[in-house]
């Protein structure tokens, strides 16, 4: 169910972070991964280039694992993101 989806999305947030997994239930669903992202790796550090090619990446890895082909996933709360995952996706992530 919704359970399982968001589990699978906060365990792929954790390791993209490089988070522990016991540390995904300090994500709130109202998080957008591009405002994680930018917690993590503060603009000012890198340059813009490999800013946007490192959100890219991580959110075609979301797209990718979850069947999001179309979604603007980096803007997107994981709740919503959950919410867009198909279902019986679960018991393919889970």
């Amino acid at each position: 169910g919704k359970m399982d989806k968001a589990d699978a999305l906060l365990r792929t947030l954790c390791e993209a972070f490089s988070f522990s997994p016991d540390d995904r239930y300090c994500f709130a669903p109202t998080d957008r991964i591009m405002d994680v992202y930018r917690a993590c790796y503060p603009r000012w550090k890198f340059w813009k280039i490999a800013d946007a090619m490192e959100i890219e990446s991580l959110t075609m890895d979301i797209q990718r694992r979850f069947q999001l082909n179309d979604a603007e996933v980096s803007e997107l709360t994981l709740a919503e993101v959950v919410e867009l995952m198909p279902h019986g996706l679960a018991a393919a992530v889970g």
